[in-house]
């Protein structure tokens, strides 16, 4: 057997909630890119498989965010998928929940474009490729493709052509709200529905940092290890709320504000 010297094992350490930043995490975006991967035409057990995509090649969104005020290097990335059409089974998808699926993939990615609606070089978008639920699955596809490319190139390409998540100092410092995904809290995500917003640009006040951003009464940082719900030895709770505490000097001089 051959050995691969440069084989990646181990997986970058993820955002941790700062309790002195009342459980949201302080970060920077670092690139919108899109990815593209191939959907398997069969399952594991040899069946047939009856995903909408199953053979295609297919498209994600991916927002890949490295979390500041830390000691070592952690990474978050949130990814916008292809949205399925069909029930596990074959059968279609309720019309208004696959209305709605698309509503709240577009609230979301809606949501980090007008984050940067104050950067310098912010350039408007204007039309975006549109996407058709009831066409076949190689046609959305397609069009899935042109969407997710388009919004990343809007965010990468500015009026000055720099990211629009950038300025003359460097990656824009952001507040980010971070929660326990539903249902079985295995990893920290942005909540589902963009709700009463998730990330917004860090504002400073004599070092304190600024924000409206706080986890609602259902939502928590708290992971499980397993179906009984018990937590991650490690990651706190959102059971209380301290006050913000200021940032150290030697911290503010490594954020780009």
């Amino acid at each position: 057997m051959k050995f691969d010297v440069n084989k990646e094992v181990g997986s970058p350490l993820g955002f941790k909630p700062d309790e002195k930043l009342n459980n949201l995490c302080l970060g920077e975006l670092l690139s919108v890119e899109v990815e593209k991967n191939l959907a398997p035409k069969e399952k594991e057990n040899g069946e047939i498989s009856r995903y909408d995509y199953a053979g295609f090649e297919l498209p994600s969104l991916v927002f890949k965010f490295k979390q500041l005020k830390v000691t070592e290097d952690r990474f978050f990335q949130h990814r916008e998928s292809v949205i399925i059409s069909t029930m596990n089974d074959g059968t279609p998808m309720n019309p208004k929940t696959l209305s709605n699926l698309y509503e709240s993939m577009w609230d979301r990615i809606k949501h980090l474009m007008d984050t940067f609606v104050a950067s310098a070089n912010y350039k408007a978008i204007k039309k975006l490729p549109e996407i058709n639920e009831n066409a076949t699955p190689e046609e959305r596809v397609a069009q899935f493709t042109a969407f997710f490319t388009a919004i990343a190139d809007f965010f990468n390409h500015g009026t000055d052509g720099l990211p629009i998540y950038k300025n003359e100092k460097g990656n824009i410092p952001l507040m980010m709200k971070l929660v326990a995904n539903y249902p079985d809290r295995k990893y920290l995500a942005f909540p589902t529905f963009v709700g009463k917003r998730f990330i917004e640009v860090a504002k400073f006040k004599e070092n304190k940092l600024v924000t409206v951003l706080e986890l609602g009464p259902k939502e928590t940082v708290t992971l499980a290890r397993s179906a009984d719900k018990q937590p991650v030895p490690g990651v706190e709770s959102n059971d209380s709320k301290p006050k913000m505490e200021a940032i150290s000097d030697d911290i503010m001089d490594l954020i780009n504000v």
